[in-house]
């Protein structure tokens, strides 16, 4: 803009600074209206969770396995999971994911995903094998009972304890297994799988040699061509006597006694 002045009978020309433009305030944001907060991803995919199985064999310790596997996980995610379980005797029970989450460079997203299942495992312990054996013993017969006392019982789990006792007895001819009988004590019938090795009782005929004089006694050969007495008797005691009205000469035999029909 040009101004005209007097000065001296002359016009001088003036030049007004012009006012610089200014920027638009930007408007001040109401703190009622909310931020716009960006909207999450759903995964629809089918994802698995299963607990581990573990197996052994009874050892006096918990099986535990707190592992777990996924399938259909997308890349990128990992997983956490919590999985309870224990099993101390023979037997099975369950492995089970108690809690888990999914995550994405360390964020939760857990709730991203809308097809989530939750397997279970089993944790299972078989019997521990174990061997009784028992003692044998032999002898001819004399009428009082054969018995064996030695016994024993290998492959308890290191610091269980039980008892066995050999039971078997006979005392006619004959023979039997060795039998035993076990006292549980800290350690658990339940627990163990028994394999036998049973010793034998065996009762032999005795054996007995004579002289024989006779002559109302007659010696009658049987099926298997042995000679035997007829019109002989026992006594009382299982001993054997001769009875005879006669004595002509005289015969060595031999013959087997026991309590036999």
């Amino acid at each position: 803009r040009v101004v005209a002045t007097e000065s001296s009978g002359s016009e001088t020309a003036a030049t007004e600074p012009e006012t610089p433009a200014t920027e638009p305030e930007a408007p001040t944001p109401d703190p009622e209206t909310p931020t716009p907060i960006p909207e999450k991803p759903v995964y629809e995919m089918s994802v698995t969770l299963k607990a581990a199985s573990a197996d052994k064999v009874y050892d006096g310790s918990a099986l535990t396995d707190s592992s777990a596997t996924v399938s259909g996980l997308p890349d990128g995610f990992t997983y956490e999971a919590v999985v309870k379980g224990s099993q101390k005797d023979a037997g099975s029970s369950e492995n089970t994911i108690t809690s888990y989450k999914i995550l994405k460079d360390g964020e939760d997203v857990t709730d991203q995903f809308t097809n989530v299942t939750l397997e279970k495992g089993s944790l299972t312990i078989t019997k521990a094998p174990v061997t009784v054996k028992t003692g044998s013993s032999e002898k001819d017969y004399d009428g009082t009972a054969l018995t064996n006392a030695s016994a024993s019982m290998n492959g308890l789990v290191s610091g269980e304890k039980a008892d066995v006792t050999a039971t078997g007895s006979i005392t006619d001819v004959g023979f039997i297994d060795n039998t035993y009988e076990i006292i549980w004590d800290t350690a658990k019938k339940e627990n163990y799988e028994i394999t036998e090795d049973l010793g034998r009782l065996t009762v032999n005929p005795m054996r007995v040699s004579f002289a024989l004089r006779w002559s109302s006694a007659t010696l009658i050969p049987d099926e298997s061509g042995r000679e035997d007495l007829s019109g002989a008797a026992f006594a009382q005691n299982r001993s054997l006597a001769a009875v005879i009205s006669e004595e002509h000469e005289s015969k060595d035999l031999n013959c087997y006694c026991g309590n036999r029909d």
